[in-house]
């Protein structure tokens, strides 16, 4: 797996000093303007906890439903749908902090949009979603520059929520044929597998997230038919239980990720208030919130967690502060 190498001129001396992780944020929108989706990138500086404008926006076209993953501290982004045209892309990109370049990958088998994106060792897969071309459980996976079928889930789906765990993927809830779905399947890489888990999540959910922490598995927010106020965890292989929140949330269409034993949450839908509003939530204890400005929204982005050496926050020249609403 390509992960992109040391800037030219960089030095040890220049790198002095500890890693930090810092929390990218592609493809956010302005609210309420669904045309503009894409837009720039922005990075959140868990140091100062500050949101950056990088201007390094994802390559091609504006693109909405699309996937993030992180394989060795290069982000890829997969497939989704053309804002301007609705048009279902099959088309694969990947970001590398270092050189702060990005590259056009091999293209999927499928165009997709509403898919799911993890990765296990050197494979990166590429699950479910709408597409012209496949079943809504089509899965396919990238090894060496390739493209390749594996194994089908059991059931279609699509703006549903992946998540690794014990070198398995687990993939819940979404929906199909205007359905919302409850039920978890996991597949083991090695055999290509996939296994319906008895016990379903305690609601039906999709536009939702799963984070891992520790050995629990959360399925966070998400809408049914109305926007689900709760958090489900579950144990592996054990069954789903509501965690109390400590504020009340509305998280339909919103993206997540893990750093630190935190979830941190950001985007609503268009209408919503509260769609510039960036939360970090801890299963237990108190959250914060931060407001950006009114020309920053996140509906339809996506998070993805990147290791930050000294020497490349400094050459991040191109990055400008943004200041938080008040």
């Amino acid at each position: 797996m390509a992960s992109g190498g040391q800037p030219n001129g960089d030095t040890s001396s220049d790198c002095e000093g500890d890693d930090s992780y810092d929390i990218l944020m592609l493809g956010c929108s302005k609210c309420p303007e669904a045309d503009i989706q894409g837009g720039p990138m922005l990075r959140f500086d868990t140091v100062e906890k500050l949101w950056k404008r990088v201007d390094h926006p994802i390559p091609g076209v504006k693109r909405y439903m699309f996937a993030v993953v992180v394989v060795d501290n290069t982000v890829w982004v997969l497939g989704g749908a053309a804002s301007l045209n609705d048009s279902i892309l099959k088309s694969v990109f990947t970001y590398d902090p270092r050189s702060e370049d990005w590259s056009e990958q091999t293209a999927m088998l499928h165009a997709r949009k509403g898919l799911c994106a993890s990765a296990v060792g050197n494979w990166v897969y590429a699950i479910g979603g709408e597409s012209d071309t496949a079943d809504g459980n089509a899965v396919e996976y990238y090894d060496g520059g390739t493209w390749r079928p594996s194994n089908p889930m059991i059931r279609c789906r699509h703006s549903f929520a992946t998540a690794v765990a014990e070198h398995r993927i687990y993939a819940a809830g979404g929906t199909w044929n205007g359905v919302k779905l409850s039920t978890v399947e996991y597949c083991s890489p090695e055999t290509c597998s996939w296994t319906e888990l008895t016990l379903e999540m305690t609601v039906p959910r999709a536009n939702f997230q799963l984070a891992v922490i520790g050995d629990k598995i959360y399925a966070v927010g998400g809408d049914r038919d109305a926007s689900i106020t709760s958090i489900d965890s579950m144990y592996t292989d054990d069954k789903w239980i509501t965690e109390p929140l400590r504020f009340p949330l509305n998280w339909p269409n919103h993206t997540s990720v893990v750093l630190n034993g935190h979830i941190y949450v950001a985007g609503w839908f268009f209408n919503d208030p509260n769609c510039g509003q960036f939360r970090r939530l801890q299963p237990a204890g108190t959250p914060f919130t931060i407001n950006l400005p009114p020309e920053i929204r996140f509906n339809g982005a996506r998070l993805a967690v990147l290791k930050m050496r000294p020497c490349e926050k400094s050459r991040l020249a191109s990055e400008r502060a943004l200041t938080p609403e008040r």
